[in-house]
């Protein structure tokens, strides 16, 4: 206990060194003493050695089974792996936040660092002690509710020994708890060790940029020092972010059993929110980098931005939205993250306010044929879709608290899909437009091309659904839901059901394959003129042109990368089949083109040695059919000749683990992926009465192109690391 004793008064310790560093900054500010400043950038490197001394005491509690803790009790067992013992800093409400707070103090560090360097810069030289006024405000308050919350705190002996009843949980002679409740069953899987961390280094990547805003508004620098630098640390966050949200879909895949990698649920929409403004921002700044326009759209962009990290962070720590991703919330927490946030609304619309005059630009939008006037439409689509988003996250809670009738239906989402679409048709139009305006000869030179190809592309798709008898009847395929039903909602008429719609299926195809068109085009223009012109070989010219404009490059990677995912969502949600049965052992039934029959089902009676679970085992096999009109019928005693020739694919092996200090059964699923699609098998145990029957409950998918998600996933990230290298490119626009 002395260990986690100590990780509090380390704490506190941080809690005094923040407020130091806060009155150097300031000092460094009013009496102008260079001392001062430099006192409170190696303040910070200190910060960021006790933040760590703090979160690894926790850690070691973990490890070493220190019990007593609250927090370490909730989260943690003797038979949980060390790595998922070390991952407890951030599976609850109150290790969180000093997780949160440890990431925080390390940006701090490297912030501070940087400005070794940056404050030989006149304009950084200026701004230094305002950036580091602005990050120790954020980084004290999260401290300081780290020690509200207090992660450290040891329960008192009648809780225990409570706990030890209520729970059958050994204790000692001396009261001390010799195990813990253990962790979130869903928790116990290898994303929940990557895909926090991850979305954390996301979210508190904003602080920089946003610190570097307000000091640039208060010593009224928002020039070309204020974009390199907001504009390099915003890239950072940037991929850290779609590092999480997509990890975050995939964990949401995998362990959660119904087919699907994003659900709008409002913990989702919570990290996506903070995304969708930071994409406007990077591509906002290029209108100011090549034009000197938008100013302070731009300033008020990652201002929003970092406003919403906190408003992700509240919503998922207060309780004020449901969700099975949030944290439990109470207590005063939500009104600290209130109190937070509208302290950040109001000095950062103050500032933005009192500064209106001077971030004019020198250059407006003369023509809607032109890059700045796509990216400014691009800006308006994001935050639209964000505006929504947002809308009916919070729409279930005010549509109880108001009307008494909460709404859980996220068919509302749906409002979004023509802006998605308007987002991929702008993403297209980009690398044909130029600057100032594009001619209707430039234009018509410029995307012809690119439209052939699409509609060849995506002719030759519907082609296909037509030779494998997939598309619908004419009506299915012009003509919206709306018009086949008796009653329809609102949302139908914004999306169709039939998979080979022109709505939404058969649109954003075509955008998918549009953006990589415009793409692929301008590259070969590009390398074909500057091999003509330098006398160069087209390989040579090629990869002198991608290295020499890495930022350009890399970025159209993005792009591409963003029209794969659209295809494999397209793919895997419009496409999917679903069947959902009950089966015993020896019995089959039909998804697909698969029959998944299922072998053997035994149940352990006692736990797992080494684990804290009992387990299902089940037995599925998968054999791919080679003749049509398999019935969903079961218990075919000859399947072989009944259904025609089988070939074997695969076995699947999903579990049902119960945990007996939890009293839950955890469902794992089993997926066996190919190249064209997923074969997705969930089963869960019936129960007859208060025993356990030998009939499964199954939900079986098969989904698409799953691995198109992957890919341009891989595609995205791997370009805007590109885009980030300080190559030639760095020094020029994409447009060059």
């Amino acid at each position: 206990m002395e260990v986690l004793e100590f990780g509090h008064k380390l704490l506190v310790v941080a809690a005094v060194l923040t407020g130091a560093i806060f009155l150097c900054s300031l000092g460094g500010i009013l009496l102008r003493e260079r001392r001062l400043v430099l006192s409170a950038r190696a303040g910070f490197y200190v910060l960021f050695v006790v933040l760590v001394g703090s979160a690894t005491c926790l850690s070691y509690g973990f490890v070493t089974g220190e019990y007593n803790n609250e927090y370490i009790y909730n989260y943690s067992e003797k038979h949980l792996p060390t790595f998922f013992k070390v991952a407890g800093l951030w599976a609850g409400l109150d290790g969180s936040l000093l997780f949160w707070t440890l990431v925080l103090s390390a940006y701090c560090a490297v912030a501070a660092f940087q400005h070794r360097v940056s404050s030989r810069h006149p304009v950084g030289r200026r701004m230094e002690p305002y950036v580091y006024l602005v990050l120790t405000s954020v980084v004290g308050f999260f401290v300081a509710v780290s020690i509200n919350e207090n992660v450290f705190s040891v329960m008192d002996i009648e809780k225990r020994l409570g706990l030890a009843q209520t729970h059958q949980v050994g204790i000692d002679g001396s009261g001390n708890l010799l195990d813990g409740h253990g962790l979130n069953p869903q928790l116990v899987n290898y994303w929940f060790v990557i895909h926090p961390p991850t979305l954390y280094l996301g979210l508190i990547g904003f602080t920089i940029p946003f610190a570097f805003t307000i000091a640039a508004l208060c010593v009224g620098e928002v020039g070309d020092y204020w974009v390199r630098i907001t504009r390099r640390w915003t890239m950072v966050a940037w991929i850290f972010l779609t590092c999480g949200v997509f990890l975050g879909g995939f964990w949401a895949y995998r362990q959660l059993g119904w087919g699907g990698y994003w659900a709008w649920d409002p913990v989702e929409n919570a990290s996506f929110l903070p995304w969708l403004a930071g994409t406007a921002f990077l591509h906002s700044i290029m209108i100011q980098e090549r034009r000197d326009m938008l100013r302070g759209w731009n300033v008020f962009l990652i201002l929003l931005t970092f406003f919403l990290t906190i408003m992700a962070t509240w919503m998922t720590r207060s309780g004020v939205v449901g969700s099975i991703h949030a944290f439990a919330g109470g207590g005063t927490i939500g009104l600290w993250f209130q109190v937070f946030m509208f302290v950040i609304a109001g000095v950062s619309f103050l500032l933005l306010f009192s500064r209106m005059r001077g971030l004019r630009g020198t250059h407006s939008i003369e023509s809607l044929l032109s890059r700045e006037a796509a990216f400014y439409l691009n800006n308006l689509v994001l935050l639209m879709i964000a505006a929504i988003v947002f809308f009916f996250s919070f729409w279930p809670k005010l549509s109880h608290d108001w009307f008494a009738s909460p709404v859980t239906d996220h068919g509302w989402f749906k409002a979004t899909t023509p802006f998605f679409a308007m987002l991929l048709f702008l993403t297209a139009l980009g690398p044909g437009l130029g600057w100032v305006k594009t001619s209707l000869s430039s234009l018509r030179k410029n995307f012809t091309t690119s439209v052939l190809i699409t509609a060849v592309l995506t002719t030759t798709v519907y082609v296909y659904f037509w030779a494998n008898g997939m598309l619908g009847t004419w009506r299915e395929v012009l003509l919206p839901r709306y018009w086949h039903l008796e009653q329809p909602r609102f949302w139908d008429l914004l999306i169709s059901q039939h998979p080979t719609a022109l709505y939404p299926t058969g649109l954003f195809i075509a955008l998918a394959f549009f953006i990589c068109a415009t793409v692929f085009t301008e590259l070969a223009r590009v390398v074909t003129a500057r091999a003509r012109v330098r006398k160069e070989s087209h390989a040579t010219a090629f990869f002198t042109t991608v290295i020499r404009n890495n930022r350009r490059w890399g970025g159209y990677t993005v792009h591409v990368g963003l029209a794969t995912v659209t295809l494999g969502i397209i793919a895997s949600s419009m496409f999917r089949v679903e069947e959902e049965t009950f089966l015993r052992p020896g019995q089959s039934t039909r998804v697909g083109d698969y029959r998944i029959e299922l072998v053997e089902a035994k149940l352990r009676p006692n736990a797992i040695p080494g684990e804290p679970y009992w387990k299902d085992e089940v037995l599925f096999r998968v054999t791919e059919v080679a003749s049509a009109g398999l019935p969903v019928a079961h218990g075919v005693a000859d399947a072989e000749a009944a259904h025609g020739k089988e070939t074997l694919v695969t076995e699947l092996r999903p579990e049902g683990r119960f945990y007996p200090k939890q009293n839950n059964w955890i469902y794992e699923v089993s997926i066996h992926r190919r190249l064209l699609e997923d074969v997705y098998v969930y089963a869960k145990r019936v129960m007859s009465g208060p025993q356990l029957d030998d009939n499964f409950a199954m939900t079986l998918y098969v989904n698409p192109l799953m691995w198109l998600l992957y890919i341009g996933w891989f595609m995205m990230i791997a370009g805007a690391l590109y885009a980030a290298l300080p190559l030639a490119g760095s020094r020029v626009g994409l447009s060059e």
